[in-house]
Parts: structure tokens; sequence; C-alpha cells
């Protein structure tokens, strides 16, 4: 059984809990704002420095998420391009910890 760890949403900041997942890769959040979403440790990092308003919007599209899916967020690394933040809806099976 994986350990449920309490911790500050990445996202709103309000208090969540997150289980650790695919190695210790990614976590899966439950937030009672943002509800749930699956995030990778390289992305949570990263949202520590980014604008209040990508946050923001990463908790409105967690929150709208379709039932049967839910929003991952990570890193993409485009050639030629600095690292960046991307979102999209995976089945809810895949986020299974």
């Amino acid at each position: 059984m994986k350990a449920i760890e309490n911790q500050p949403c990445p996202l709103c900041e309000s208090d969540a809990q997150s289980v650790p997942g695919d190695h210790g890769y990614r976590k899966h959040f439950s937030c009672s704002v943002c509800a749930d979403f699956v995030i990778t440790r390289a992305a949570e990092r990263m949202l520590r420095s980014s604008a209040s308003g990508r946050r923001t919007q990463l908790s409105q599209r967690a929150r709208c998420a379709p039932a049967d899916r839910v929003l991952e967020i990570r890193t993409e690394l485009q050639p030629d391009q600095p690292k960046m933040l991307s979102d999209a809806y995976i089945p809810r099976a895949r986020c299974s910890t």
C-alpha cells in the first residue's frame, strides 16, 4: 500500500493529499478545491516558480475533467526550446497508483 502524504496543493496551496506513483516519478493529488489530478515531480517543481495565473488555469482544468478522466500535468521538452509545462486529460485507470 502506498503512503498517503498530506501537503499543500501545488495548484491552489489548499490542504491536499498525494500518493506517489510510477516509482516516484509522479504524484496523484486529491484536493478539495482542485479535485483529482496527476503531476510529475519535475512539473511540480516548475510550478513553484510559475505565475499564479497558470496555477489557477490548471486548477480549473482539473475541476473540469470528464468523469472518466483526470488531468495530468507534466513537463515537455521541445527542440531548441526551454522546458515547459503541458497538460492533458488521461484515462482515470492510467493514474491508478
